[in-house]
């Protein structure tokens, strides 16, 4: 496993529901800043990845199919994230990264709370195209 995947628990009542996300005692990973991106169907972002960031990813609306790649074991790991059943995923740093909309949603929305804020100077990033490596990102392949 390329990624932790943590389960969240959904408190639901009759004035609706309340997930909890992400606490300042889960994890050591430190917290830089908080942003939703978005990506529309038909376009896959991807490849990313960071020398020491450790990204972590929920989605917050739609459906996404998160694919990560480990270059230097050549090992790849799928996970779907909807909004209907959350998960938060902590990507660990050197391991690209990227996502497409999922079962044929029109939109993925996900919550990024990285260990440490952009720095628009020196970015802690690399890209590459989506087709780089050796991963399907057919979204109706599991």
């Amino acid at each position: 496993m390329l990624a932790e995947i943590k389960q969240l628990k959904v408190n639901i009542d009759d004035r609706g529901c309340l997930t909890e996300i992400f606490r300042l005692t889960d994890d050591h990973h430190g917290f830089g800043q908080a942003y939703i991106t978005t990506c529309i169907q038909g376009v896959i972002k991807a490849w990313h990845r960071h020398k020491k960031q450790v990204d972590r990813w929920c989605c917050i609306s739609g459906a996404a199919r998160l694919g990560l790649y480990n270059s230097e074991t050549n090992q790849n790991q799928t996970v779907i994230l909807t909004a209907n059943c959350p998960l938060l995923v902590t990507i660990p740093a050197k391991i690209w990264h990227g996502f497409t909309p999922a079962w044929g949603y029109r939109e993925a929305i996900i919550l990024n709370i990285p260990s440490d804020p952009y720095n628009v100077e020196n970015p802690d990033e690399d890209r590459v195209g989506p087709f780089e490596f050796n991963y399907n990102w057919n979204p109706e392949s599991r």
